[in-house]
C-alpha cells in the first residue's frame, strides 16, 4: 500500500505546490514509484510537473468541477493509485472545502505549510481542525508537521512564529525552506532544486533532502526500493 502525503492549508502562496513536486521528484530520484494528484483549480504542481524532464511520476489534475464531486475524484484516485505506487502526493487548494478535507483524511502524512508572519498562523487552525478530526478516528493518522517557508535559520520572526505554534500541539519541522534563489527560480526554468549539483545548487538541494528526510524518512526506509541507476 502506498504512502498518501497531502500539502494542506487554506491560505494559499504558502508553498504547497513547490514542496509537492519537489518531494515527488525527490522521491522518484530514491527509486520509488511516485504519483501526484494536483486538487488544486490553478494546477501549479501539474504544469510545473509535466515540464520536468527525466522523472516517471505519473500526475494526475483533478477534472471535476463541483467541490462534492472532486472531493469523489480524490478518493477514488488515491485508492486506485495506492496499489500501484509506493507513494503518493496531493497538492490540495489554497481554501477550505471538501476535496481537502478527505485528502487528509486519506492521509498517512499531512504536512501544512506556512510563512514566517503571525498572520501565517491564524489560517492554519481549519486544516489543523481536519487532522485533529482525522487522527481521533484513525489511531492518531495522519501524522502532521507545520513546515516553515520562505525564512532564513536567523529570521527572529521565525522563531517567534516557531514559539506560538507551539499552541496547535502540531510538531514543527526543525528543518526550514530557506528563502533561496534556486527556490524562486525552479519553476520558471523547469527544474526541481533536488537535482541542482552547482556549489550554491547542492546547499539548496541538501536542505530539501533533510526536510524530505525529517517529515518522510520513516516511510521511506519501510519502503525497501532502491534508486535508480
Amino acid at each position: 500500500m502506498a504512502t498518501i502525503v497531502s500539502f494542506v492549508n487554506t491560505k494559499g502562496g504558502v508553498g504547497k505546490s513547490f514542496l509537492s513536486v519537489h518531494l515527488a521528484v525527490w522521491l522518484f530520484d530514491k527509486g520509488q514509484r511516485v504519483a501526484l494528484i494536483d486538487a488544486d483549480d490553478q494546477q501549479t504542481s501539474a504544469r510545473w510537473l509535466l515540464g520536468v524532464a527525466d522523472h516517471a511520476v505519473e500526475v494526475i489534475a483533478l477534472k471535476a468541477v463541483s467541490e462534492d464531486r472532486r472531493s469523489d475524484e480524490l478518493r477514488r484516485l488515491i485508492n486506485d493509485l495506492s496499489g500501484k505506487t509506493d507513494f503518493v502526493i496531493v497538492d490540495t487548494k489554497g481554501n477550505a472545502g471538501l476535496s481537502t478535507s478527505a485528502a487528509v483524511i486519506k492521509s498517512d502524512v499531512a504536512c501544512v505549510p506556512l510563512q514566517a508572519s503571525a498572520a501565517d498562523l491564524w489560517p492554519i487552525e481549519n486544516a489543523l481542525s481536519t487532522i485533529r478530526l482525522s487522527q481521533e478516528a484513525r489511531a492518531g493518522l495522519p501524522k502532521s508537521y507545520l513546515i516553515l517557508n520562505q525564512t532564513s535559520d536567523s529570521d527572529v520572526v521565525a522563531r517567534q512564529v516557531r514559539s506560538q505554534a507551539e499552541q496547535f500541539g502540531v510538531p514543527i519541522a526543525q528543518t526550514n525552506v530557506k528563502r533561496l534563489h534556486a527556490y524562486r527560480n525552479a519553476p520558471g526554468l523547469r527544474i526541481v532544486a533536488t537535482r541542482l549539483l552547482d556549489r550554491k545548487g547542492r546547499d539548496a538541494a541538501a536542505r530539501l533532502d533533510d526536510l524530505f528526510q525529517e517529515i518522510i524518512g520513516a516511510e521511506l526506509s519501510h519502503s525497501g526500493r532502491m534508486a535508480h541507476g
